[in-house]
């Protein structure tokens, strides 16, 4: 049973009391806490039990020298320059959020007027300046046959004096096509270029550019052509991907 630590000699009539004590580390034992300079003592150690020696007048001496270069008079005045110039600027203040918006309403606008120009059909394609009418002859058909087909060009052939064809086969075979007028074939297009000695457009397959053609290649292109001006076309192997699309421009 652990037993606290008495004065040894108390004053009469009176019981002993404790001395100022403290209970020794690991056993149940008591030991007398020495003082100094009026209080009780006590070594500090860090935790390898080596003893921290007190903040001495030296120590105390560095530290101000340290700080010293720190918060100056002179670091001081700078920073409160740069105060006074930071006040002056005019940052996100409400008027200029307000005239920020202002301009980003003129734009929303402005975007939304080109876009319904496109959807009207207001808004012209031009090309070198000159106006340019855009007719879709056949838009992305999945052809999965052999099956001949024809569109008839006769109205858009004749909207202007040039014309282009564009061809854009992204099937796995290739287009034979065919051109004829009031039933009779015309001059016909080869792949190679020469117009005469083939009636078929051989087009490429699937994974290659767009074609292409100016009157430059197919001669009559730049020919009017009257009525019943027709383009027929069919694969030449039943395709199994990809589709056909044909465009006509005809520039005024």
């Amino acid at each position: 049973m652990d037993r606290l630590l008495r004065e040894g000699n108390p004053p009469a009539g009176q019981l002993a009391s404790p001395k100022p004590q403290y209970k020794k580390p690991g056993v149940d034992e008591y030991a007398p806490v020495e003082g100094q300079h009026g209080a009780p003592f006590a070594t500090l150690k860090d935790a390898s039990g080596n003893v921290v020696s007190p903040a001495t007048e030296a120590k105390l001496e560095q530290v101000r020298a340290l700080l010293s270069g720190v918060a100056t008079e002179n670091k001081l005045e700078q920073a409160r320059v740069l105060l006074n110039t930071i006040s002056t600027k005019d940052f996100a203040t409400q008027t200029t959020l307000a005239a920020v918006l202002a301009k980003l309403g003129q734009l929303e606008t402005e975007i939304q007027a080109v876009k319904a120009n496109q959807l009207s059909g207001d808004q012209k394609v031009q090309l070198s300046g000159t106006a340019v009418t855009e007719v879709l002859l056949v838009n992305a058909m999945a052809i999965r046959d052999l099956t001949q087909r024809y569109v008839d060009v006769s109205e858009a052939w004749n909207l202007g004096t040039k014309r282009y064809l564009l061809f854009i086969n992204s099937m796995d075979q290739p287009i034979r096509l065919e051109f004829s007028r009031a039933g009779a074939r015309v001059r016909t297009l080869k792949s190679d270029g020469d117009s005469e000695a083939t009636p078929y457009l051989w087009l490429p397959p699937s994974g290659t550019s767009p074609v292409l053609v100016n009157q430059d290649v197919w001669g009559p292109l730049q020919y009017p052509m009257g009525t019943d001006v027709r383009i027929y076309y069919r694969a030449t192997e039943v395709p199994t991907e990809g589709s056909l699309t044909v465009e006509l421009y005809v520039e005024r």
